[in-house]
Order: structure tokens, then C-alpha cells, then sequence
């Protein structure tokens, strides 16, 4: 990831000292051929949300990645980027597989709260979520992302 074309979007220096917005993630994911579909919190639903989510963990090139505030799920830290795992409807939950597992586990996560953790201010923008799809054949079928990436 750090040694493609995406460092175009963003240095990894600057990634490192000042994180990235869902819009930065979005492009420099485009530039590693994903399709992505940007859904800010503020602007959706937590059901909008479960749908992607169901919809996503059923197909092996498409993903799921949240940015959702730490401090709202009792975690230490700011903004955080990571990955769905897995989703238990009967449970409300989704499996956060974070990306910084040193210092959180894969934590199992009511879908209600974590929505919430994502319906927070990053900068001018809400937090949300990132529907990606790496595949032709899957990518055909994702609406466009409102920035056109």
C-alpha cells in the first residue's frame, strides 16, 4: 500500500503525523483499483448501514471500512480507520478487526453504537464508513461515490 501510486494522494509521512479523511482513504483506494462508495454518518442510517454492511460480508471483493471516533466506544484516542469483519444480525454486532491490535483487539461492537462512533465531526465532514470493491465484475454494480472516485 505504502510503495504504490496511492502515496500520490498522501505521503505516508503525512498519514503517519495527521491520519486521512474518508475522502483521502477513497482515492488513494481508487488508485489501487477499488471501486468505493463513501457514506458519511450524518447523511445515512444506521439500517442503510446494517444493508451495506449484510451485503458487503457477502461478497469476497467487497469491504467494509468505518472511521469512527474512539473516544465515543470508551477507547482512548481520536479518529480511527478499520476494517468490518464480520456481522451478527441476531446480535446487533459487527466485528471491528483494528488495525492498531495492539492496543485494541477485534472487538465485537453493537452496530448502534458504532454508527453513533461514526456520526461525529472529522474536520468539515461527518466520520462514516467506506463501501470498497477490488474486481470488475463487482465494481460494475457499486453506485459512484458522491466525489466521483
Amino acid at each position: 500500500f505504502f510503495k504504490s501510486n496511492a502515496m500520490d494522494v498522501k505521503s505516508k509521512a503525512r498519514i503517519v503525523l495527521g491520519g486521512m479523511t474518508l475522502r483521502e482513504l477513497s482515492a488513494m483506494l481508487a488508485m489501487l483499483g477499488g471501486t468505493t462508495r463513501i457514506v458519511y454518518a450524518n447523511e445515512g442510517t444506521v439500517e442503510q448501514f446494517e444493508n451495506d454492511v449484510a451485503i458487503a460480508l457477502e461478497d469476497k471483493n467487497t469491504f467494509i471500512i468505518v472511521n469512527y471516533l474512539r473516544s465515543t466506544l470508551n477507547q482512548s484516542g481520536f479518529g480511527h480507520i478499520s476494517p468490518i469483519g464480520a456481522y451478527n444480525a441476531g446480535r446487533n454486532q459487527v466485528l471491528v478487526v483494528d488495525v492498531a491490535a495492539h492496543k485494541y483487539p477485534y472487538t465485537w461492537i453493537d452496530i448502534h453504537k458504532l454508527f453513533a462512533a461514526m456520526n461525529t465531526a472529522d474536520g468539515d465532514l461527518s466520520r462514516g464508513y467506506l463501501v470498497v470493491t477490488f474486481g470488475e465484475k463487482h465494481a460494475r454494480s457499486l453506485p459512484a461515490s458522491p466525489e466521483g472516485v
